[in-house]
């Protein structure tokens, strides 16, 4: 079962990822109230541990911005989180050896029907929120994740926290696990929180 934490902002959360080592660290170049700017992501990326694959998630970004961003926070992942086309996943991988996920906010199980279109190194479901692309920290239908999981490479996303994760993960059976304000503390991730949540996946997935 593959970690992610999302949303690094400053360096106390860089320390905790570290310290913790998920398996992927994810950094918000998309609108957010934990948008980096390039400088700022270039700084935290350097620092992260070189067990744990860099994760950047862009919104509808302009194509050069997200080429620009890999090469200079030496980004493993690409998550598009928006409403890009295939094409978008086929020029990123065409010009750079980095995975692509692609996200879908997920309403109902009819929502299911986009990743059909798609052909990506995985897929991130979260939760629907009107006028927003995600980071909302609400959960949503974990039966529908499960539908998706069984044919395709999954993170689940939304709402999780160390406490409902491991529920999710016996409804959903996804690929990974995917959590941002469920282990933060207002702006900082909170080191407690981040051990608490790795904890209770790795121990479910050794008595698996």
């Amino acid at each position: 079962m593959k970690i992610k934490i999302c949303g690094i902002t400053q360096n106390s959360d860089v320390d905790i990822i570290n310290e913790f080592t998920p398996e992927y660290a994810g950094f918000i170049f998309a609108k957010s109230r934990r948008q980096l700017t390039m400088e700022q992501a270039q700084v935290l990326c350097q620092k992260v541990d070189k067990r744990i694959s860099k994760v950047g998630i862009f919104v509808n970004a302009p194509m050069e911005e997200i080429l620009l961003a890999v090469r200079a926070c030496d980004l493993q992942v690409v998550q598009l989180h928006g409403d890009e086309p295939q094409a978008s996943i086929d020029t990123i991988k065409a010009q750079q050896d980095v995975a692509v996920w692609k996200a879908f906010r997920i309403q109902s199980s009819s929502d299911l029907e986009l990743l059909q279109q798609y052909t990506a190194d995985a897929f991130v479901l979260d939760t629907f929120v009107q006028g927003e692309y995600g980071g909302s920290g609400q959960t949503f239908d974990w039966e529908i994740a499960r539908m998706a999981a069984s044919k395709h490479k999954l993170f689940l996303a939304g709402g999780l926290t160390p406490l409902n994760v491991k529920q999710a993960i016996e409804i959903a059976h996804p690929y990974g696990v995917d959590v941002s304000s469920g282990v933060a503390c207002g702006d900082k991730k909170d080191r407690e929180k981040v051990e608490q949540f790795i904890r209770t996946v790795k121990e479910m997935h050794a008595h698996a």
